[in-house]
């Protein structure tokens, strides 16, 4: 996915990209409907950043 900001000339493609994510499509329709934002102008959607691995835990009664 390309990084992608909301203007006047692509609201069709920029809609298109966010409804792909459906958890933030659902957000942004929340701050929508409780008024918080009147709308997405400006807003970016850009790739998240890759998630470091986990840190093996272990389990304290075994290390003993």
């Amino acid at each position: 996915m390309k990084p992608i900001t909301c203007t006047p000339e692509n609201v069709a493609q920029f809609n298109a990209a966010l409804r792909q994510q459906p958890d933030l499509f659902e957000f942004a329709k929340a701050l929508h409907k409780a008024g918080l934002i009147d709308g997405l102008a400006g807003a970016r959607i850009t790739p998240l950043a890759p998630q470091p691995e986990p840190c093996a835990t272990q389990n304290t009664q075994e290390a003993r």
